[in-house]
């Protein structure tokens, strides 16, 4: 029976494979690194990678690998099995697996158990194994290409003609490595959608008659895309300018707070999380009459959310990485008081009316979202413009340094109202300074402001308050009356008392000492005297043996 065309064509189609199976069933000579006749000494075989890239693919044998007999058998490591970063070769006898730097691990790649052939009757197993190392510290960045990606990932024309032998690899924000197969090239998935600063590696499918045990990249592209704003959500802040600066400003109810702070790319909804949990740069301002400026090692830190205490004028900063350069984003938000026209509680403090050094005052630098203006003293306002910078008094104030004092004190209890000029207006801190005799108690040497009113009045039988009308006394204040003599005579009473203590102490101490060392030297005594009579005996037992035995010569 003869064969017609096709069927003779399919005939030696096969007879080909047949030939080239049993021709190339063993593959030793793709793996150059390991010997044809493994031992127990080859394994991990040492790889070492030069690549820039921190992401290569390493080659494994896989369940259809013979090494050097066609009775070998490779199972797969079943690690290996499950992972999403497996590529197989066209016929099924190699594995590309996805291996990611790690800077204080060490690439171990385990790739299952192969079994050898050893002679007729013996197998051996071995575990095929990598050890994988960079030869310098890669770094990505150095040779990725700029790509502004948003909903589609561009296609690496100098990589591959054929799509179908691209692998695309990518990180998610979790720096979890990920395998993507897209459609059309468009990004979908939440683990696909770029990022700032993302990167998207791209791999030749390598064949099966590939020599190299590793394969880098052969396109990197990091990802970036329009620049974007700083908001605030949740509010809606006023804008007003101060030497052409825009400066948001947003009245706050309470004294802390939390924001969050995000970077939004406008009219491009789908990449609302493109620059989230980048890092922002927060530093304190200060306000000035000419000019607003930052303080300096003011800043801070934070990803999105951020928390405020206090009223304060502050700069977020964001540098925006881009294909030319690192550009610099700063908005200037104003946190200020619910009223334009704020004036805080009243503050309460002591001070001593015989120390000159301490006297009623407003600080110049109080607060750093507004400038000193005015100081009212006793109803009267004086502009900081109008006192001298050398210490003139005018109107019983005196501006020196950072501070403005009150020259002389005619009542207990001054009042100042100190008064600061803010971006939307200004703010008045009213202070209450009350003169004392004497340094009370419960105040330390640093005069630390009282604001309870009820901790005053709890006080007040403790302080003497100099008034034209009353005067209140109280033990402490009697104590400091008292004369040199009487102070004198307190102390030699305490002195005696002391003395009298410390001489009973003494007695007792020494009378335990004496008595010890009475029953020390006693029982000494009674020790030695036991040793003698025991000498003693010894030595009158030896005399009668020694007469014993002459009677019996």
């Amino acid at each position: 029976m003869f064969l017609d065309s096709k069927q003779f064509t399919t005939f030696w189609f096969l007879l080909f494979q047949i030939f080239t199976y049993c021709k190339e069933s063993t593959y030793e000579n793709l793996f150059p690194l390991v010997p044809k006749n493994i031992n127990q000494n080859t394994f991990p075989v040492k790889l070492t990678s030069a690549s820039i890239s921190d992401v290569v693919i390493v080659r494994c044998p896989t369940i259809g690998y013979k090494h050097n007999h066609v009775m070998d058998v490779f199972l797969v490591n079943n690690v290996l099995k499950e992972s999403d970063l497996v590529t197989h070769g066209d016929r099924f006898l190699f594995n590309w697996i996805i291996w990611v730097y790690k800077k204080y691990e060490p690439g171990w790649i385990d790739c299952g158990i192969i079994t050898t052939k050893s002679n007729i009757e013996m197998h051996d197993r071995y575990f095929w194994k990598y050890k994988l190392k960079w030869q310098s510290q890669p770094n990505p960045f150095m040779v990725a290409k700029w790509k502004n990606i948003s909903t589609h990932l561009p296609y690496p024309h100098n990589c591959s003609n054929n799509q179908q032998k691209i692998l695309i690899f990518t990180k998610n924000k979790e720096d979890r490595m990920i395998q993507l197969n897209l459609i059309d090239n468009r990004l979908k998935t939440p683990d696909a959608i770029p990022y700032v600063n993302k990167l998207y590696y791209f791999f030749i499918r390598p064949d099966d008659n590939d020599r190299n045990e590793t394969k880098e990249p052969c396109m990197i592209f990091r990802a970036y895309n329009d620049i974007p704003e700083i908001i605030i959500e949740g509010y809606n802040p006023n804008i007003v300018k101060f030497n052409n600066l825009e400066i948001g400003i947003i009245k706050l109810d309470h004294m802390k707070k939390f924001f969050n702070i995000q970077l939004v790319i406008r009219n491009k909804p789908e990449l609302k999380d493109f620059y989230k949990n980048d890092e922002i740069f927060i530093n304190k301002v200060k306000f000035t009459k000419e000019k607003v400026e930052e303080i300096l090692s003011s800043s801070k830190t934070f990803k999105s959310f951020s928390s405020l205490q206090g009223y304060q004028l502050v700069n977020f900063t964001y540098n925006c990485p881009t294909p030319n350069n690192t550009n610099k984003i700063i908005k200037t938000y104003y946190f200020a008081p619910p009223k334009e026209n704020y004036e805080f509680p009243l503050e309460q403090s002591f001070f001593p009316i015989n120390k000159p050094a301490f006297k009623p005052n407003c600080s110049i630098n109080q607060i750093d979202y507004g400038y000193f203006y005015s100081v009212n003293l006793n109803g009267k306002t004086v502009l900081i413009d109008e006192l001298n910078i050398n210490g003139v008094e005018k109107h019983g104030l005196i501006r020196s340094g950072e501070y403005i004092f009150t020259s002389k004190i005619e009542q207990f209890n001054t009042t100042l109202r100190c008064t600061y000029k803010t971006l939307n207006g200004q703010v008045i801190i009213v202070k209450s300074f009350i003169a004392i005799r004497k340094i009370i108690n419960n105040l330390d040497q640093s005069w630390k402001k009282i604001f309870d009113r009820n901790d005053i009045n709890k006080n007040r039988k403790k302080m003497i308050y100099r008034n034209d009308s009353d005067e209140y006394f109280n033990e402490e204040s009697k104590k400091s009356d008292k004369t040199w003599y009487e102070k004198l005579k307190k102390i030699i009473e305490n002195t005696w008392i002391y003395t009298i203590l410390g001489g009973i102490i003494f007695v007792v101490l020494a009378t335990i000492i004496i008595a010890t060392v009475q029953c020390f030297l006693k029982l000494s005594k009674e020790k030695e005297l036991a040793k003698r009579i025991k000498k003693k005996s010894n030595f009158s037992r030896s005399e009668n043996i020694l007469e014993t035995q002459k009677d019996s010569k």
